[in-house]
């Protein structure tokens, strides 16, 4: 960056600064959950962390549960949809958030007969 100042009296001087401004990486938050679909009323979910340039890890599964792991194992114990968030902060304390869901719905399984009689 070079800086020019002139004077009321026409005298000019210059200034050179290299490295004045520094751009830090920013976090790219990502994550992917080994299973997104559940068929059962409980399940055990692995989180596996993708993010870029982070430092530390913020998760709310949206169940009450949070966690500062990396890549944390969750149960989830409760039939519903559930928004999961990842906040990666990095070391200069920028953020970023990725937020996916996870369905806890079991199968449900009716019977219907093929055949009935009138009595």
């Amino acid at each position: 960056m070079s800086l020019s100042i002139v004077d009321a009296n026409g005298c000019q001087s210059f200034t050179t600064e290299f490295d004045l401004i520094k751009v830090n990486k920013v976090p790219i938050a990502d994550f992917e959950a080994d299973i997104t679909y559940s068929c059962s009323s409980s399940e055990t979910i692995n989180f596996t962390n993708n993010s870029l340039n982070g430092s530390v890890y913020l998760w709310d599964f949206d169940n009450g549960m949070t966690s500062s792991l990396e890549n944390p194992v969750i149960e989830f114990n409760n039939i519903g949809n559930y928004n999961v968030f990842l906040t990666a902060v990095s070391e200069f304390g920028c953020e970023d958030e990725m937020i996916k869901q996870v369905y806890i719905h079991p199968e449900y399984t009716i019977f219907v007969p093929s055949a009935f009689t009138p009595d």
